[in-house]
């Protein structure tokens, strides 16, 4: 029973695991040594092919979010993840290489980086992709960075 109880808690760490890397590459620097431990320590039933195949795929599962870049690539917006209908836009968004570039466009502007524009743009895509939410939590953060604690 208490090894079922942490195989479970192994899937789902694995899921969550593969959703934090789907967000935020550093993720890795925390979850390689979680794994690490969690496999030692859970080696008795972990290692076993049936367990590693479930964490490798529940791991998969936490990275689907990644299917849907291939689905908004198919009409990228000015200022927003670039192109990621393709497979190369899609490894360049992967690796982050344009991060801090202001080079988020879809090709279809050639012109040099405007900052300034893209930003603008980047604001614009956020706003429609929060469902106009965004704006309003951003403002909120901002404003509670200046109010004096309750």
């Amino acid at each position: 029973a208490a090894a079922a109880a942490a195989a479970r808690h192994a899937y789902i760490g694995s899921l969550i695991i593969g959703l934090g890397l789907s967000n935020q590459h550093t993720m890795v620097l925390f979850a390689l040594p979680v794994v690490i431990s969690s496999l030692w320590f859970g080696r008795g039933f972990l290692l076993k092919p049936e367990a590693l195949i479930r964490l490798v795929l529940m791991g998969l599962l936490g990275l689907s979010p990644y299917l849907y870049l291939f689905w908004a690539g198919s009409n990228p917006r000015l200022g927003s993840w670039g192109d990621t209908g393709t497979w190369e836009g899609f490894l360049r968004h992967v690796l982050r290489s344009e991060y801090g570039s202001f080079k988020l466009y879809n090709g279809q502007d050639q012109a040099p980086p405007q900052p300034l524009r893209l930003t603008w743009l980047y604001l614009e895509d956020l706003t429609s992709q929060s469902l106009y939410a965004g704006p309003v939590f951003i403002l909120l953060g901002l404003a509670s960075t200046v109010a004096p604690p309750l």
